[in-house]
């Protein structure tokens, strides 16, 4: 068996007692954490394992490091006690300041630690006094009573009833930071729909400056405050374990820019605790460029959470959309059916459609959301192209193949298409899946003849910019085109 000081150079080690032996050793690759378990016939107090282990956890690279000392038993009396003290405010946070001028009492197999402050029964019922016995048995192998008695005769709280006082006073602390006020009390600044009277400091100082948009921020800004939502959080250890490198986009939807903090992590564990993609913030910070990714980003100085006004519907009499993308159409959307129907309801909307870029798959989610608060209009945006006077002159591979070509060369338009019942339903499925088995070309097309066959049910919309009608008046087409080609639509 070695010693310490046989693996570890004598800086790391210095001040360590030479008399000891390891005894055991693990490793957790995926904490980055080596312990060591010692046998020590010398004895060596808290702080200097605390240096010791500080040292090699640095010089391993790990995130820490542990020493397990078992003492010889001769080296145990009452002027250890301290430590042991020490160790237990550690493990139970709530025994911090009780131990302070205590008395320590060795009778026989029993240890009386006397209160100068009172606070037994807090301890008692934090079980500090089978702490303490626990911890003596694992440094010095002896088997130790623990009783906590006070010279301190005030009645005090039992833990459990100073638990319910800080749960009350941290209800009322949460309460009072969740108060929004009225929007005529609501200091307002153009142009940013954010509740300054939310501010809410995480990390640095406390922010008094309004914000720019994010689009206004330049390599040469210098100091800038700007607000938006977090999204691509990444939180980081240094290799030393002692500090966090945080990472984050923000954006205001005007733009959006990286921001980065590189603190100790004493300094970031409310801030780490706190951040979280979607979160609303707004950040002061310097603006430089980062020498790790070559591009320019905020240094974080400060940040505080704000909560943003929410958009509302506030028209007497609501409003039906008739188009509306979920996170189903390629490109076109990001958001899901279910928070799409929400907000419909919140908005006291009566009715909303779902009408996806050729397909109908967010029908379910959306009638789930629904349930008996709003009525789904289910439809789609088809891919509609006009195949008027287009006919397969014969069934030979090389008609077909000339139809299919021609099909293929007309233009396709915008199209929506609402089933009023299950009949229509019934088509609208038959349309989707024809657009994809037969004429699919880049995109599931519905021609206008397979429409008409299955028409019945269904209600036909003349969509928006791309579709055929908005594209004849573009175009400038004859009123006797426009007429011709509006006489086939129902809206």
């Amino acid at each position: 068996m070695a010693a310490l000081q046989d693996l570890f150079s004598a800086t790391v080690c210095k001040g360590f007692p030479e008399n000891n032996l390891i005894t055991a050793t693990t490793l957790d690759d995926e904490k980055r954490v080596v312990e060591f378990t010692l046998r020590m016939g010398e004895y060596a107090d808290v702080d200097l394992i605390d240096r010791v282990e500080k040292r090699i956890a640095n010089m391993l690279e790990l995130s820490a490091s542990r020493i397990i000392p078992c003492f010889d038993k001769e080296l145990f009396s009452v002027d250890k006690m301290e430590d042991v003290f020490l160790l237990t405010k550690k493990a139970i946070p709530v025994a911090n300041g009780f131990f302070e001028g205590a008395k320590t009492v060795i009778d026989s197999n029993v240890i009386t630690v006397k209160l100068k402050n009172g606070g037994e029964k807090i301890l008692t019922d934090a079980k500090c006094g089978e702490y303490i016995s626990r911890l003596i048995k694992e440094r010095f192998s002896l088997d130790y009573t623990v009783e906590i008695e006070s010279d301190f005769h005030s009645e005090m709280p039992s833990l459990e009833e100073l638990q319910q006082e800080i749960d009350k006073q941290s209800a009322v602390k949460k309460q009072r930071e969740e108060v929004v006020p009225a929007p005529s009390e609501r200091r307002v600044v153009e142009g940013f729909p954010i509740i300054f009277e939310t501010l809410h400091p995480i990390y640095g100082a406390p922010i008094k400056k309004d914000p720019i948009h994010i689009n206004d921020v330049h390599f040469d800004s210098g100091r800038v405050t700007v607000w938006g939502e977090i999204f691509d959080l990444e939180i980081r250890t240094t290799k030393d374990g002692r500090s966090h490198i945080i990472t984050f986009n923000i954006t205001d939807y005007s733009n959006s820019y990286t921001c980065k903090i590189f603190e100790e992590r004493e300094k970031t564990q409310l801030v780490a605790s706190k951040l979280h993609d979607g979160l609303t913030v707004m950040v002061t910070g310097d603006v430089r460029l980062d020498k790790y990714s070559n591009e320019y980003v905020i240094n974080v100085r400060n940040i505080s959470t704000v909560k943003t006004v929410e958009r509302m519907d506030d028209a007497q009499e609501k409003r039906v959309e008739l188009h509306l993308h979920t996170k189903m159409s390629e490109v076109d959307a990001v958001t899901s059916a279910t928070d799409l129907v929400k907000r419909a309801i919140k908005w006291g909307h009566k009715a909303v459609a779902i009408t996806d870029h050729g397909c109908v798959q967010a029908f379910p989610e959306a009638m789930n959301a629904a349930g008996k608060d709003i009525k789904i209009l289910y439809g789609v945006e088809a891919y509609f192209f006009n195949d008027d006077g287009v006919e397969c002159k014969s069934d030979s591979e090389e008609d077909r193949k000339e139809f299919a070509e021609t099909v293929k060369k007309l233009p396709s338009y915008h199209q929506i298409i609402f089933a009023k019942n299950l009949t229509g339903l019934k088509n609208l499925y038959e349309l989707i899946s024809v657009s994809n088995l037969k004429y699919f070309y880049y995109r599931p097309r519905i021609p206008k003849s397979e429409l008409v066959k299955r028409r019945e049910g269904l209600i036909i919309g003349s969509a928006c910019e791309a579709g055929e009608l908005y594209r004849a008046i573009v175009e400038k087409k004859s009123e006797e085109e426009i007429e011709k080609t509006a006489s086939f639509y129902d809206y």
